[in-house]
């Protein structure tokens, strides 16, 4: 884990709804990084947590 996200995730470790909030909002810059240079499907696997994985997509 690269020690910006770690950095990130270390103040709000113990709050489960801020960790899956910046989950989402690190997939989803993910994603659009990603799709900027031109790639054009992305998989994403929700290892039983859709609710965020549908966030990103939103």
């Amino acid at each position: 884990i690269p020690d910006e996200i770690k950095a990130a995730l270390e103040p709000i470790k113990d709050n489960e709804e801020a960790v899956r909030a910046y989950g989402v909002h690190l997939g989803t810059e993910m994603c659009r990084k990603i799709l900027a240079h031109g790639i054009k499907t992305l998989h994403l696997y929700t290892l039983n947590m859709e609710k965020s994985a549908l966030a990103i997509l939103m």
